[in-house]
């Protein structure tokens, strides 16, 4: 992960998910590790003309045509199956759930129903309570009858279809938005939170539930100033109000929650925060623990001129960019300077260039010439003035420092600076 400017951190996601209108893999299930390489190799850091067959929806991603050249009048998916990447198919127009839009610059009574960050939340409107309920209602009915599997060949991004919800305890309808080897990925339209099924977990819906629309609708709430602790405190809240400022491209709705304590928005979400935030002194971040042994998925974070090196698990990473994300607002609204500047001590570094908070352990103090930290989540070090130094909420502990100090085996036979140099590039 790289260091960013905080600002950047409240852009909401400029990423929109589509698929090839007409290719799908070649055993009409899942791309092999061959197709997967080569599909890559075709398509990242490429330029295409698009046309947009179909809008996306939660969880549902659209439907486009691509094509490479100038004029061309021959489709990035034809051009692959000739290559023998994949396979074409009839031009299918999947039918998502109906989704509902709000109206900029309007205010609803809402539900949190799920998060997976403050960019990322799914809101339900109050009013629609009662449909909800008849959903569901209707779902549990049509589970009473045995199920029908789906086949294989119907497993694909975009098919609406019913789970069962191990979170909830019952069936809900969903969309397939990911497919793997031997199971998918699929969200739950009527609140957002997804789960991994089998092939076998998977089962058609009836038609006449397709036609309600989806009830979570996706938000990115402004300002990303709400911590994980906050998010959880206002999904058990009763309601609140969403005020509306726009809807993206993509079909984000960009909203100011509100706390809902009167009959209008009066309390906006997050609230400015007073006094020092409560810690203790002397804190210090837990060590990563992983297997040893088993090959891991890693990408190198920082390098040192003598060729040692820090580098970050993959796996981790969906973990440590929430944690970023939530450090640029937590401590732009709650900053408090670190009272204990020991050696080793945890503690919360903004970066002055950068503009960026950042998790660290003390290395030394330098008097009038600051502090010494070690940035624990990058592996590189830095001196920043005193008053960037910061105390860190308890909260922020919790995720152990993610850059692992690694050396190559074998590295010493190289001259001084040959390894630094390869790893760089």
């Amino acid at each position: 992960m790289k260091k960013g400017e905080s600002s950047h951190f409240e852009l909401a996601p400029q990423a929109v998910l589509f698929k090839l209108a007409n290719l799908e893999a070649a055993d009409s299930v899942a791309w092999s590790d061959k197709e997967f390489a080569m599909l890559q190799e075709r398509l990242l850091n490429e330029e295409f003309r698009a046309k947009v067959l179909q809008q996306g929806s939660v969880g549902n991603p659209g439907a486009l045509f691509l094509f490479s050249g100038k004029g061309s009048e021959v489709s990035l998916a034809q051009e692959l199956a000739w290559q023998g990447i994949g396979r074409m198919t009839g031009v299918e127009r999947t039918t998502p759930f109906p989704m509902t839009f709000l109206e900029p610059g309007r205010s609803y009574h809402v539900y949190l129903a799920f998060y997976s960050s403050p960019l990322s939340c799914w809101l339900q409107l109050a009013d629609q309570t009662g449909t909800l309920d008849d959903i569901n209602s209707r779902v549990q009915q049509m589970c009473e009858a045995p199920l029908k599997n789906l086949p294989l060949s119907k497993i694909k991004c975009g098919t609406l279809c019913v789970a069962y919800a191990n979170e909830h305890g019952a069936y809900y309808r969903a969309v397939v938005s990911e497919v793997q080897r031997e199971q998918c990925t699929v969200t739950y339209v009527d609140y957002g939170n997804t789960e991994v099924k089998l092939f076998h977990e998977v089962f058609a819906i009836d038609p006449c539930l397709t036609d309600v629309n989806a009830q979570a609708l996706l938000c990115s709430l402004r300002g990303t100033g709400l911590t994980s602790d906050e998010l959880d405190r206002y999904m058990s809240s009763e309601t609140l109000f969403a005020q509306v400022e726009k809807i993206t491209a993509a079909g984000v709705h960009v909203v100011q929650l509100y706390e809902a304590t009167g009959p209008v928005p009066t309390n906006p979400i997050p609230q400015p925060a007073s006094g020092p935030i409560a810690t203790e002194a002397n804190q210090h971040f837990k060590p990563l623990q992983f297997d040893v042994g088993p090959q891991q998925p890693v990408c190198i974070s920082h390098v040192e001129d003598e060729g040692t090196f820090h580098c970050q698990l993959v796996h981790n990473r969906h973990q440590l960019d929430e944690l970023m994300v939530e450090l640029q607002s937590f401590y732009a609204r709650r900053s408090a300077p670190a009272t204990s500047l020991q050696n080793g001590n945890a503690v919360i570094a903004m970066n002055g260039k950068e503009n960026c908070y950042y998790r660290a352990e003390i290395l030394s103090t330098l008097g009038s010439h600051g502090v010494r930290v070690k940035y624990v989540d990058v592996g590189d070090t830095g001196t920043v003035p005193a008053a960037n130094v910061l105390l860190i909420d308890q909260r922020h502990l919790r995720l152990p420092s993610q850059a692992i100090c690694c050396q190559l085996d074998g590295a010493d036979v190289f001259a001084p600076g040959t390894v630094a140099a390869l790893l760089r590039e």
